[in-house]
């Protein structure tokens, strides 16, 4: 390692230690959980090939967070594939290469269909902001997990790796599930609550 890379990474992990101090004395725990991600998805945004494999196990893990003006948002999952998306945007824009081959498939059909229906209900609904931010995440979520996500990872053991890494993060919320569901009595009343 080279003293001026040694100095910057030194350097680094003391203002982060600085700032997660002073996060944690004035109790700013929300700002200091963001302040984590910002850091975390820097970190693993150096390589593609890293911060995806990250953003399918924290998938299940997701949790609904209201945001002011009546809007909820899924943390970490649609801020990870906004990120995502504008990252792959970045490195589309720097030159990587996508294929349209698979727009040519019936499945590509129907979801350009199912877009354009949402597009439609988009366009006339009575809470439009909630509308048009469940139009935008979806039409994401169809290229990045439809359309980009396969390119990236050609290799089926690398796409069964991707399933094996989802399987893994939903063990935290079947357990958690399981746990609460056992409280309240295993049920059919306790089951809808």
């Amino acid at each position: 390692m080279k003293p001026n890379n040694s100095y910057q990474l030194y350097l680094g992990g003391a203002l982060f230690l600085i700032v997660s101090s002073t996060l944690v004395l004035l109790e700013y725990f929300e700002v200091l959980a963001a302040f984590i991600g910002v850091i975390l998805l820097l970190a693993l945004s150096i390589h593609t090939s890293t911060l995806i494999p990250f953003f399918i196990l924290t998938i299940p893990l997701s949790v609904n967070y209201a945001l002011p003006g009546g809007i909820r948002i899924n943390l970490p999952s649609e801020f990870l594939l906004l990120y995502t998306s504008a990252l792959i945007g970045y490195k589309v824009i720097s030159g990587f290469r996508l294929s349209f081959k698979i727009w040519d498939h019936p499945i590509s059909s129907i979801l350009l269909l199912d877009l354009s229906w949402t597009l439609i209900t988009t366009l006339f609904s009575d809470q439009l902001t909630i509308s048009l931010k469940r139009l935008i995440i979806k039409i994401l979520f169809v290229l990045v997990f439809y359309y980009i996500i396969p390119q990236i990872l050609k290799n089926k053991e690398k796409l069964q790796y991707i399933f094996y890494l989802y399987g893994i993060g939903l063990i935290i919320p079947i357990i958690y599930t399981t746990y609460q569901h056992f409280n309240l009595g295993l049920g059919q009343d306790t089951s809808i609550l």
